[in-house]
């Protein structure tokens, strides 16, 4: 592809997309000005690149465009994707990636050859769906995959190209990041997967499995079945099942994308006309945390606009929204939905009464854990 048709095509994306560039301090972080520049994408879709090429402009940063030139060895452009080229056919043979690109710096490294090259990791997120269990046809056959999955990411660009970000990972040090994987492009290659991985997570959060398939691992968790088997009658023993699932519908958080969206608008016009302004401290430690950590948030509650507050600024900073631990005496016939919607679940007041209830209760949060599901509960509640 020319230059050329390449500032077309950035020209006519950008007629439409907007994007915001994380983090906003100092993008992206300190690039050592001696060294050249990799950047590293999870997708090889050319939309991604379109963005990554036109905010390196915006910033003066290096261009991902411009070659790398390895000492005997080939010429590559300053981007590598971490997608296989032929990842359908490379699942059927069960084959991994080979990468030239990441072969070829590791040998220049190991003749002694001077070859200073940093890493950036870089994601670009178009919207910010919630990261819901996929069936395996839809991993299979990922948006840059097929036809299909082009005409798929043309209508993910039409409909959330308003709303891209583009996050800067810290950059690494190529040869340390070599020595670390034992020189090793597979182990190189897993292991900016494996950061990129973690970013996703950190933003979207982990993946939740759908209600029923949740219900029925609380349901059949050792907790619960020990409180249902101490009835032996059979029908009375139905009964708790009946009731316990009762308790699922009752307590489970729903997620879902359109009372997030819905949220984020009305807290927008309620900031606006009720506050002066929204401070935040210590953030880029959060962030950093929540790479490599499940985090739990524990807020003080003076008031029912901390916990929206605290929602609101964890979403528009590019953290996973976390599930909250809220009043049952909340879960009103409308308020109800829309706060299960944005993430909480309902907890009563006081259930020491109800070994059953408690049971569920106790495998809920810890389905929640082991998933790695970011939580906020609030010690003033009482709860």
């Amino acid at each position: 592809m020319t230059l050329q048709f390449h500032r077309l095509l950035r020209w006519l994306l950008f007629l439409w997309v907007k994007v915001e560039v994380y983090p906003r301090e100092n993008p992206p972080f300190d690039l050592d000005q001696n060294a050249r520049t990799l950047y590293v994408l999870a997708d090889r879709g050319l939309s991604d690149l379109l963005v990554l090429t036109q905010i390196s402009r915006r910033l003066s940063l290096p261009s991902p465009l411009q070659p790398i030139s390895v000492p005997g060895g080939s010429d590559y452009h300053s981007v590598y994707s971490l997608a296989s080229p032929s990842p359908l056919t490379d699942w059927l043979h069960r084959r991994r990636k080979q990468s030239p690109l990441l072969q070829d710096f590791i040998n220049t490294l190991q003749t002694g050859e001077p070859f200073n090259v940093q890493v950036v990791p870089v994601s670009v997120y178009w919207g910010r769906p919630l990261a819901k269990q996929k069936h395996w046809i839809q991993v299979l056959f990922a948006d840059t995959w097929s036809v299909g999955g082009r005409i798929s990411k043309f209508l993910t660009i039409l409909v959330h190209g308003r709303n891209t970000r583009l996050l800067f990972s810290q950059p690494i040090k190529f040869n340390v990041l070599a020595r670390d994987c034992d020189y090793s492009a597979a182990r190189v290659h897993d292991s900016l997967m494996g950061q990129l991985s973690r970013q996703r997570e950190a933003t979207f959060g982990p993946e939740i499995n759908t209600h029923k398939i949740l219900t029925n691992a609380v349901l059949n968790s050792e907790e619960v079945q020990s409180v249902i088997q101490t009835d032996t009658d059979k029908r009375l023993s139905e009964a708790s099942l009946k009731r316990a699932r009762h308790y699922c519908d009752e307590i489970f958080a729903n997620c879902t994308q359109m009372t997030i969206e819905l949220m984020l608008r009305l807290l927008n016009q309620f900031w606006r006309r009720f506050y002066g302004g929204i401070k935040t401290f210590n953030l880029e430690t959060i962030k950093q945390t929540a790479l490599t950590h499940q985090l739990v948030y524990v807020p003080c509650h003076r008031s029912h606009v901390d916990y929206l507050l605290l929602s609101y600024v964890i979403f528009t900073e590019n953290l996973a929204i976390p599930y909250i631990a809220a009043g049952s005496n909340l879960n009103l016939p409308v308020i109800g939905r829309v706060l299960r919607g944005g993430g909480a679940f309902f907890i009563r007041r006081s259930f020491k009464d109800n070994p059953l209830y408690g049971a569920v209760m106790r495998a809920y949060i810890r389905q929640l854990i082991e998933l790695g599901v970011p939580i906020e509960y609030f010690v003033e509640g009482g709860r």
